[in-house]
């Protein structure tokens, strides 16, 4: 126990001596006045603050390097993502591209084609008149809101809505001009009983051929096809409107053929 007793002793005097800031020498103290016996006694002891903090500013700087570190880790692989996207963009649109060619497309102008047909739903509506006129020769309306000449060939029919299955609709079919050069055109008047309100459209339909509906087994679903197909358009009531039309015809490459009336109205006349 007298062994190890001293020791400690001897161990706790080496830790004071080391703790204990040297002594300065006598005779260079007498020479010194106060300030500089306090900086020489700073200067000695070692700067316990600044070991304390020197830890932590190194394990700041660590955690502000590894912060970095991974952000742009992230970024880089956000961006390598994007690359990669875009790369499988281009090409999926390059493999569609080879499936679906651009096709060239020409213009052929005829003389003649089919006659149109003209499907309208006049409602509540009578057809006054209905004649066929070139686009330089229109005459003037003989009796203008009363029953007319009627040279069309037209048929009325009626058939349930293709959409509902529960509405039936009223159609009057009407043969289209066919005479492409001269600009043939079909003049149609139609009027409603003043007593009863007046209207302010009518719906009407346009398809390729007069003659397949005619030669047609099945009418009613000749129609429902041709609604379910091709878009509807609207006369305005109460005015003189013309409208210009385009049948284009396309064939695909595997040797289908659809059919597409483009329109051009004109601005409404009194």
């Amino acid at each position: 126990m007298a062994m190890i007793r001293k020791e400690l002793s001897r161990s706790y005097q080496e830790l004071n001596e080391d703790t204990e800031p040297p002594a300065l020498d006598p005779d260079v103290t007498e020479h010194m006045d106060e300030e500089e016996q306090d900086d020489a006694v700073s200067a000695v002891v070692p700067d316990r603050d600044s070991d304390r903090s020197s830890p932590s500013v190194r394990f700041s700087r660590t955690c502000l390097k590894n912060f970095f570190s991974v952000l742009l880790i992230l970024v880089y692989l956000l961006l390598m993502a994007v690359a990669v996207f875009l790369v499988y963009q281009t090409i999926a649109d390059f493999k569609d591209k080879l499936k679906h060619p651009v096709m060239s497309v020409t213009y052929k102008e005829v003389n003649m084609y089919d006659s149109p047909g003209i499907a309208i739903y006049p409602g509540k509506a009578r057809l006054l008149s209905c004649e066929h006129h070139w686009y330089d020769h229109i005459p003037p309306l003989k009796d203008p809101g009363q029953p007319g000449e009627n040279n069309c060939i037209t048929q009325n029919m009626s058939y349930l809505d293709p959409y509902t299955n529960r509405t039936m609709k009223h159609a009057l079919i009407v043969r289209g001009p066919r005479d492409v050069r001269k600009r043939e055109l079909v003049f149609l008047q139609f009027h409603l009983n003043e007593t009863k309100q007046d209207f302010s459209a009518i719906d009407y339909l346009l398809f390729s051929s007069y003659e397949a509906f005619l030669i047609s087994s099945d009418q009613v679903k000749f129609m429902q096809e041709c609604e379910s197909s091709y878009s509807s358009w609207k006369f305005s009531g109460g005015f003189r409107t013309w409208v210009k039309m385009s049948l284009v015809k396309t064939k695909e490459e595997d040797g289908r053929q659809s059919v597409e009336f483009r329109q051009e109205p004109e601005e409404p006349q009194v």
